[in-house]
């Protein structure tokens, strides 16, 4: 079996992944501002729990998310160093059927 995988294309993949997570992280940020925003000019009991229900909902998962593409992201980059173990250790191994 002859499993071919262009490691360079993986890796820049790999790294244009981080680099979107980075931004999309900070934006955000950018949404977290605006929504403390909205809590200073919107004063009252309603304002804080549509600011906190705003925070829980979405915030934090997309906190969540963006931490998923950086790790993802990452692993591309570190797989091609996984494929060139595996050339190493059994590019001189036959299996003799």
């Amino acid at each position: 079996m002859d499993i071919n995988i262009k490691k360079s294309s993986i890796t820049n993949s790999g790294k244009q992944i981080c680099e979107a997570s980075l931004d999309f992280l900070s934006d955000v940020k950018k949404f977290e501002t605006i929504i403390n925003d909205i809590n200073n000019a919107w004063n009252g009991a309603d304002a804080l729990k549509y600011v906190n229900k705003l925070k829980e909902s979405y915030v934090n998962r997309l906190n969540e998310f963006g931490e998923n593409l950086k790790e993802y992201g990452e692993y591309l980059i570190n797989v091609s160093k996984v494929y060139d173990l595996l050339d190493e250790t059994f590019a001189n191994k036959n299996i003799n059927a």
